[in-house]
């Protein structure tokens, strides 16, 4: 019987080391997916403190790490979009704002943003039809306006230049004499 109390004692002392040694953290269901969810809101965190300080490329990687997370997905992919846009990445930051404005069709702030894109990215015909939209939806904001004629400007920029006649210094004089004889009454004082 003392044997059985021994083995009895032994297993329980076994088990009580056991259960002392385990961390406690892990005998709480869900406490993984907590550890996890952190890991993803520090990436966050350091990504929103590289944005502020303006190293945008930085913020793209640890908001690209943050996505991971289910919960943080569709705010780091703004922040994300509105890097690549900051950093001149046409492409990639009109790649963005296309799929958040096909989330949000309403939202005219992701349209005047994918305009702005647009136009910097060389599809100013595109954008400057969704400046007309923005004007038409919100004739009380002065900004798009102001950036819709700003997109007319590089249109007629881009606009080929209508090529002038190579004249003659003849005919450039010739023209010159007959303009300053219509002024004068018929008479050119060439004494200069």
């Amino acid at each position: 019987m003392k044997y059985w109390l021994n083995i009895i004692s032994f297993l329980l002392s076994i088990t009580f080391f056991i259960f002392i040694s385990c961390k406690t953290t892990d005998l709480i269901p869900g406490s993984n997916r907590i550890k996890i969810q952190n890991i993803y809101n520090e990436y966050l965190n350091i990504a929103n403190v590289y944005y502020e300080l303006e190293k945008f490329d930085k913020a793209i990687e640890y908001y690209t790490l943050a996505m991971d997370s289910k919960e943080l997905y569709w705010a780091c992919y703004y922040k994300l979009a509105q890097c690549y846009a900051l950093t001149s990445k046409w492409s990639q930051a009109e790649e963005h704002y296309v799929v958040l404005q096909k989330r949000d069709p309403e939202n005219s702030s992701i349209k005047a943003s994918l305009a702005y894109i647009k136009a910097m990215g060389g599809n100013v015909e595109e954008s400057k039809k969704m400046y007309q939209e923005l004007i038409h939806e919100h004739p009380e904001n002065q900004l798009y306006l102001e950036n819709y004629i700003a997109t007319l400007n590089v249109v007629k920029k881009k606009a080929p230049k209508k090529k002038k006649a190579k004249t003659s210094n003849y005919n450039s004089i010739k023209d010159f004499l007959y303009d300053k004889m219509l002024l004068t009454g018929g008479f050119v004082d060439c004494s200069y």
